[in-house]
């Protein structure tokens, strides 16, 4: 009897498709489509299955059979999940609030300003607990980023050559790109102004830019 990794392998070659092909085309990796394809005793979820019969245009069902489910069904297929298992789907589908200021004054330690709001961002892609979003002033940064338009900053992530920042330079804010300069650091901002970072009283990286907060 066939295994899944000989269906997959088979149809795979028949299509005159390498590893990666498929790989590309069923939004799976091709480690685990080359693992797939070794190991016999293997038994996919459902929704992997699902993804490779999308891939090679056929029904699951015969992923299924080959997989080793009775008669194909897909109710055959869905294993049932330990209680570790749901929380840690639950808690990745939650998505991460990010507090919204007025100013980029808010965090410094200069002002107390409350926050005005919060965005919220998939916590797949969310490093770090430390982001604010700092809603953007008239005229502050045109034309890039407009008035009403959100940063937002990760104050604990180190910035590195060609970091995109924001500080305080004399008491207003200015963003630009972290640049080398004759061995020192420098913020270099629109029209190839420059301000060494040194001077800037504080100072964080843009993670991302938000249009308008409604």
């Amino acid at each position: 009897m066939s295994s899944i990794g000989d269906k997959v392998k088979q149809l795979r070659e028949s299509k005159d498709w390498s590893q990666e092909e498929l790989a590309k085309r069923s939004g799976l990796s091709r480690s685990y489509i080359g693992a797939l394809e070794v190991r016999k005793n293997m038994h996919p979820r459902a929704e992997y299955l699902i993804k490779l019969a999308a891939a090679f245009n056929i029904s699951v069902d015969e992923f299924y059979v080959a997989a080793g489910y009775t008669g194909g069904i897909a109710a055959d297929v869905i294993r049932q999940e330990t209680p570790t298992e749901l929380l840690e789907k639950l808690r990745m589908a939650l998505p991460v609030a990010v507090p919204v200021y007025n100013s980029f004054k808010a965090h410094t330690g200069t002002r107390t300003d409350a926050s005005v709001g919060y965005i919220y961002l998939n916590k797949a892609d969310v490093s770090s607990r430390d982001l604010e979003g700092i809603v953007v002033g008239e005229g502050d940064f045109p034309p890039v980023i407009t008035s009403g338009d959100i940063i937002v900053t990760n104050r604990s992530m180190s910035p590195h050559q060609g970091s995109l920042l924001i500080c305080m330079y004399k008491d207003r804010p200015i963003i630009g790109r972290l640049e080398s300069l004759n061995g020192a650091p420098w913020i270099i901002s629109k029209g190839d102004d420059k301000y060494r970072l040194f001077d800037c009283s504080y100072q964080a990286v843009i993670t991302r830019l938000h249009k308008k907060l409604d």
